[in-house]
């Protein structure tokens, strides 16, 4: 999908390819609109770029927003391999909303390199259902012996 079908806006933020790949980083901040599910607690799943910078060890702090809510405030450091952060949304701010609007926002100097955020949700599946038969025929039956 796009940034575009995702409301995409941002403050202060550049996009670039690195390793053959598209990413967003900013000083200020960016924004997406995604699709939640109303009826269960997600995660936000944010995969950033490599960062080793001249074998320095840079950190990068940012805060996580949801429905203009700080739900998480993280530090980043250099990596020279793809990181994926998950960050669990409360779900009091989507409990009975299709859409949340999600942003990622800089402390001091830029955010990590964002490749990708994604909308995950763990649902319960019933695996096997038994189905009783209605009460006026159940009867009794004595443990075996």
């Amino acid at each position: 999908m796009s940034e575009t079908s995702h409301g995409y806006t941002g403050h202060d933020a550049i996009s670039g390819i690195a390793d053959g790949k598209s990413y967003r980083e900013t000083r200020g901040w960016i924004r997406y609109a995604l699709t939640t599910f109303d009826d269960t607690e997600v995660t936000l799943v944010w995969t950033f770029a490599p960062s080793a910078e001249d074998g320095a060890k840079v950190e990068r702090e940012y805060d996580v927003v949801v429905e203009d809510s700080v739900i998480a405030t993280k530090t980043f450091s250099a990596s020279s391999a793809v990181a994926v952060v998950e960050t669990v949304v409360p779900f009091a701010l989507t409990k009975g909303r299709t859409s949340m609007a999600v942003k990622l926002r800089a402390h001091g100097r830029s955010t990590p390199q964002l490749r990708e955020v994604r909308v995950t949700a763990r649902v319960k599946v019933v695996v096997a259902s038994v189905m009783l038969p209605p009460a006026d025929h159940l009867r009794y039956l004595p443990p075996a012996r």
